[in-house]
């Protein structure tokens, strides 16, 4: 990753007190890190002109890194299938 990308990536990290927790036990805190805002919105603005461009030329049965498809929904169609034939067999 060049130089440029390390500082779209950088993160700052906060930690948020727990409630009712003592402060000076470790595990009273929450930490959460921010990432840099103009960051996300150029990494949100590539994923879109990405996703334009190649959307239609996906398989039907690409799964991953798809807008509205999960592992699940590979899942349901193995077991679909599995089905189907086995049904056929009989």
């Amino acid at each position: 990753m060049s130089r440029r990308g390390e500082r779209w990536k950088r993160q700052r990290l906060a930690l948020l007190p727990k409630r009712s927790k003592p402060p000076d036990d470790p595990s009273s805190w929450r930490p959460l890190c921010m990432l840099d805002t103009a960051g996300k919105i150029l990494e949100r603005v590539i994923e879109s002109r990405v996703e334009a461009a190649i959307g239609n030329s996906l398989e039907d049965n690409q799964y991953g890194f798809r807008k509205g498809r999960s592992t699940i929904d590979a899942i349901d169609q193995v077991v679909n299938t599995s089905k189907v034939a086995i049904v056929g067999t009989r």
